[in-house]
């Protein structure tokens, strides 16, 4: 998100300093500057920042949650 956002304010900054002068142009460039002026800016994401996390260990179900009855496993080779 952070390098798009960062593409997009870079081509509409080159918009507005190639247009703003030009009469032809000049309200599209106010209202890229003003669309600019808007903008939430993201902030870069810290990649050497370390990120742990672990899923907590369940407790033990007291019910069972599903049952299986002639359950069968196949493998590579076909039966007769």
């Amino acid at each position: 998100m952070y390098a798009k956002q960062q593409r997009e304010i870079a081509h509409m900054t080159r918009f507005v300093e190639r247009f703003k002068a030009k009469a032809s142009k000049a309200r599209q460039a106010q209202s890229r500057v003003k669309a600019l002026a808007r903008m939430e800016r993201i902030a870069a994401a810290h990649v050497d920042t370390p990120f742990d996390f672990e899923f907590a260990e369940p407790a033990r179900s007291p019910t069972r949650c599903c049952r299986w009855r002639k359950l069968l496993r196949a493998t590579g080779t076909a039966r007769s």
